[in-house]
């Protein structure tokens, strides 16, 4: 692997060298009260959600005028039909006994409604005028409408201290020395007063008390602080639904933010030449290895990371809940469903790339690929290939590594962001092939990867794939290319292949069919975490970001992402079963103008179960239809998730 990387490049044909300078800066705190979210003690919550109605029609379901929830989908096979996709392997678990499972439901609903049942009686006792209409993000009166979400959420870089302090949240890293590096929102003018109170604040708690600043929690904001010197990371939120929670859930959340901002400037420049900016000269301005690019980028991911979507050119909002869930969920993967099969042919497609050989006298236009046995006139094409991925946006079709290596999630998700983000969220037509070094901070923090993307589409099918080759050899490129041209030119001309895989991502891309053909009705929308490999199945979450409504649209989008966020940060109640085990179940309602919604989560040792249902939902209803859709997860769990890869 080589030690640093002098410069990252973006390749169209070729490789092209490009860096420029930016500026960074620092805003202040605000301690504007929060809005009023609940602080739960225990797996209940009571909260009024006065925001856009989220609707769905279905004729299973409860009754129209019970709330749910509106995404946008497409069909799915039925159980029935996805039964005689797979026939390389059986995918069937065993299954406990009918009497335990009888067993374990009885027990559930049991705890579960006596939460319901307190759950009503806090309800009665507080009475109806207590439940006040309140804003999801903050306690500002008036509804998310466009003024609001301009003045509170978007990024702003002028010098206006005014603009500057109604921001909901603010990120900021500098120096040790107090040097601004990066700033979500405001001019140096309007920041550089606060560097110096900060790095004041970590010196003195590492002189006087030994000990590293952590955080501070007020009534309506938080701040959050980690020193990874010779750098620091301050976040500071009035997010109400970051801060509404006294949970070690909600700073872990935090912390996660932070280090994410940390592992993308580690990942574009390495821990090595971090340090050595530092070591010369304390006051360094690290912005001048800094592009607009890198800027735009944290930008975008922060804004992300909070809200769950981000701001492009024209005020477009391009949702992206995966990478919010997933930074939720500890830098969970999310991975495309598809069937067995179809996964393992692709496999073989890219485990044969490993072996792909060309003669060493021909020349990079008229080389000769070829599956020969290895001889004197002959290389490896592929021999400096470290890691393979198949992807469709952010989710993980195939991965391909070495036996005794493997990639950690953080990374591979901060792969996929920069990815994405350098095409950008409306590039669906064939685009240049990429090539960008890049440091994976968990695997080795001191040297650089190099990345090479070509992106190719299925007639079709709306989506295009990327497929992602890394190398520790910075001169690998046209190499990489060629590997790349094989891989998909293999896909391309199995005709077999090419259209089982486009019919399964149309019919597979979500999960609503099967809810139905479950029969689970009260359930609009769910998460399946598996524990073990931290990967997890989720429909996507569609609202329309244009025309008049799309302010609602993104309010309701807003409002399913709190709803998800207050099931991960609400204790839990804990049942013991007899074998040992122990299963942690959280309930909690919102009441809206127009009915209920139900959020319920239900965990054990092998998996997180999230689910939001409509309508007035009995204890047994809810139970039953999770521990359905859950086994049905588990009995398809090669076709949900690619665990650790395929190895070499």
């Amino acid at each position: 692997m080589s030690d640093n990387a002098e410069e990252r490049q973006t390749v169209h044909n070729e490789p092209v060298l490009s860096r420029q300078s930016s500026i960074a800066l620092l805003p202040q705190v605000s301690q504007t009260p929060g809005a009023s979210v609940a602080n739960p003690t225990t797996a209940v919550t009571l909260e009024n959600m006065d925001q856009p109605e989220i609707t769905i029609e279905d004729n299973e379901g409860p009754p129209s005028s019970s709330p749910g929830l509106r995404p946008i989908r497409s069909g799915v096979p039925s159980i029935a039909e996805e039964e005689t996709l797979e026939h390389s392997q059986s995918e069937t678990e065993e299954v406990a006994s009918s009497d335990n499972e009888e067993s374990e439901t009885n027990h559930l609903t049991e705890l579960l409604q006596n939460l319901m049942a307190h759950d009503s009686g806090k309800s009665r006792n507080l009475g109806t005028s207590s439940l006040q209409p309140s804003n999801i993000v903050c306690d500002a009166e008036g509804d998310m409408d466009e003024d609001f979400i301009k003045s509170r959420f978007i990024p702003d870089k002028s010098d206006s201290s005014e603009v500057f302090h109604h921001k909901l949240k603010q990120f900021f890293v500098l120096s040790s020395a107090g040097k601004p590096i990066y700033s979500l929102n405001g001019s140096d003018d309007t920041v550089m007063g606060y560097m110096g109170l900060i790095t004041t604040i970590v010196s003195a708690y590492q002189e006087n008390m030994k000990t590293e600043f952590s955080h501070i929690t007020q009534n309506g904001f938080r701040l959050v602080v980690q020193n990874k010197s010779p750098l620091i990371l301050v976040l500071i939120s009035k997010v109400a639904y970051e801060t509404g929670f006294s949970s070690g859930h909600s700073k872990s959340t935090l912390e996660r933010q932070l280090q994410s901002i940390h592992t993308y400037l580690v990942s574009v420049l390495s821990a090595p030449v971090i340090s050595r900016s530092y070591e010369r000269r304390m006051n360094y301005d690290l912005r001048k290895i800094l592009s607009n690019q890198d800027i735009a980028f944290l930008d975008s991911m922060s804004m992300k990371m909070t809200y769950g979507f981000s701001v492009h050119d024209n005020d477009h909002f391009y949702l992206d809940s995966s990478f919010y869930i997933s930074h939720l969920l500890g830098s969970a993967l999310r991975c495309v469903r598809t069937t067995h099969t179809t996964r393992s042919k692709i496999s073989s497609i890219l485990l044969s790339a490993k072996k792909l050989t060309v003669k060493e006298t021909a020349s990079d236009t008229t080389s000769i690929i070829s599956k020969a046995s290895i001889s004197e006139t002959k290389r490896q094409l592929a021999a400096d290939l470290l890691f393979g991925f198949v992807s469709v946006k952010e989710k993980l079709l195939n991965y391909v590594r070495p036996s005794q290596h493997e990639l950690s999630n953080e990374d591979i998700n901060m792969l996929l962001a920069i990815i994405s983000f350098h095409y950008g969220p409306a590039d669906h037509q064939d685009s240049a092939d990429l090539w960008i070094p890049l440091c994976m901070p968990n695997f080795n923090n001191s040297g650089f990867l190099y990345v090479y993307v070509r992106r190719f589409n299925l007639n079709g099918y709306d989506e295009p794939l990327s497929l992602i080759l890394l190398a520790a050899n910075k001169n690998s490129f046209f190499d990489l290319k060629q590997v790349g041209s094989y891989i998909i030119q293999r896909i391309m001309d199995n005709k077999h292949l090419k259209s089982a895989l486009r019919s399964e991502l149309i019919s597979m891309g979500d999960t609503t069919k099967v809810i139905k053909e479950l029969h689970c009705p009260f359930i609009k929308h769910f998460i399946y975490r598996r524990k073990d490999e931290n990967q997890y199945l989720m429909d996507d979450i569609n609202f329309s970001t244009t025309g008049e409504d799309k302010f609602d649209n993104l309010a309701s989008f807003l409002q399913i992402l709190y709803f998800y966020t207050t099931l991960h940060n609400t204790k839990s109640t804990t049942m013991k079963q007899g074998d040992g085990t122990a299963k942690k179940l959280t309930y909690t309602r919102w009441q809206r103008k127009d009915g209920w919604i139900t959020g319920f989560l239900l965990s054990n040792k092998v998996y997180d179960f999230y689910c939001l249902c409509g309508g007035s939902v009995q204890a047994h209803d809810i139970i039953e239809q999770s521990l359905r859709i859950i086994k049905w997860v588990e009995k398809y769990k090669k076709r949900h998730f690619i665990g650790k890869g395929i190895t070499f």
